[in-house]
């Protein structure tokens, strides 16, 4: 959300990157204050009152919004562009990686403290976090800003996985849950979700074409050749209805 709204209303003189700085600040912020909410509103109301039904519903509810964000934010792509993109480097892709594995042990270090504490640093973004940084290092502003639908699509596939995982993983042994529930959040979700994003990038880019195929004729006429074209069309049906 807030990669989202917030960068149209940042001024747009202020440098590319204090731009990503105070959107990250932002956004971590931001994020502290939700999930801190949501993890103690679980912890002390959803849990004593309605138990693990209740978690489960709260949580499938979560799952079901970050889908419809993800189906709103990826309706309108814009076209695929035809310039060379810039490759993103590889201690970026290395960190996300890296910031993934050090939130799972910081959860698990946490949990030894306090299981709310374990809970809001286990949901750290921190592939999504590296991903819009690296993004926005590599290639600019836009790039990162049109990757919002499909990235917040795609983590979807995660929150699945945990639903199917609080189910299966007591049902079945550790390892058959755990591949089980992989299993369901791919074909479920992340497929339907790649032929969701390849659809509007094809709708966007048939959309971009019409609309050169539109602009090239009239840029044609307003042009001095398509001028003098015209005028010798003119002068040519003049004459043929002079004979």
């Amino acid at each position: 959300m807030c990669w989202k709204f917030i960068p149209p209303i940042l001024p747009s003189k202020i440098p590319l990157l204090l731009r990503l700085c105070i959107l990250t600040i932002i956004s971590l912020f931001i994020w502290a204050i939700l999930s801190s909410l949501v993890i103690v509103v679980h912890a002390y109301v959803v849990i004593p009152f309605l138990g693990v039904i209740g978690m489960a519903v709260s949580s499938l509810l979560s799952y079901v919004l970050m889908v419809l964000m993800g189906l709103i934010f990826s309706f309108h792509l814009p076209a695929p562009s035809t310039s060379p993109r810039k490759p993103v480097p590889w201690y970026m892709i290395l960190s996300r990686g890296v910031l993934a594995a050090l939130a799972i042990v910081a959860a698990i270090l946490m949990g030894q403290i306090h299981p709310i504490v374990a809970g809001i640093t286990s949901i750290f973004p921190a592939i999504f976090l590296t991903s819009m940084v690296s993004l926005w290092i590599s290639q600019g502003e836009a790039v990162p800003l049109a990757a919002i639908g499909p990235l917040a699509l795609g983590s979807g596939s995660v929150s699945l996985y945990c639903l199917v995982a609080m189910v299966a993983i007591p049902y079945f042994s550790i390892v058959s849950g755990v591949c089980f529930s992989w299993l369901v959040s791919i074909v479920f979700h992340t497929v339907p979700c790649y032929f969701y994003i390849k659809w509007r990038s094809s709708v966007a880019a048939k959309k971009a074409e019409r609309e050169t195929m539109v602009v090239t004729p009239l840029e044609k006429q307003l042009s001095p050749e398509g001028e003098q074209e015209g005028n010798e069309e003119v002068e040519l049906m003049k004459s043929e209805k002079q004979v």
